[in-house]
């Protein structure tokens, strides 16, 4: 929109800088629930979740990857998320990600930190599978 106000967002991976841009908008998975980013919002930084990060561009582009883990940076220059794993929503194949979660389901689980860990692999898979859905046909993926 003419005269929205635009912040810089910078998307930084283990693999290096994902991207970086100006945005008028941006939602993305903190670990408490979804979190929205403006222009002139208030400092913070937040845990990272697992799930969509939807950016609407200044450009008037859409770009939406899936994140998971890692730290937000909100400050008066913007967004930095330094996420653990980021994955551009095009490149998400639902047949690999349904295979992501049936092997997080195969995980050892006898004590509580196994336990932990698969039930947050399988969250992790879950959240980026719903992802790598959205706008495509259903298919039967032989959930139980």
């Amino acid at each position: 929109m003419a005269g929205e106000r635009s912040f810089t967002c910078e998307i930084l991976s283990p693999a290096g800088r994902v991207e970086t841009l100006e945005a008028h908008s941006a939602v993305f998975p903190a670990a408490d629930g979804m979190m929205g980013m403006w222009a002139g919002r208030a400092p913070a930084v937040v845990l990272l979740g697992a799930g969509p990060l939807r950016i609407d561009a200044a450009d008037g582009g859409k770009r939406q990857y899936f994140i998971a883990g890692g730290v937000a940076q909100i400050n008066e220059s913007g967004l930095t998320l330094l996420a653990d794993e980021c994955t551009p929503k095009d490149d998400l194949d639902s047949a690999a990600v349904w295979d992501e979660i049936q092997t997080a389901r195969r995980m050892p689980a006898e004590t509580d930190e196994e336990v932990a860990a698969r039930d947050r692999a399988v969250e992790i898979a879950r959240a980026k599978f719903r992802l790598a859905q959205e706008g495509r046909p259903t298919q039967s993926w032989g959930v139980e």
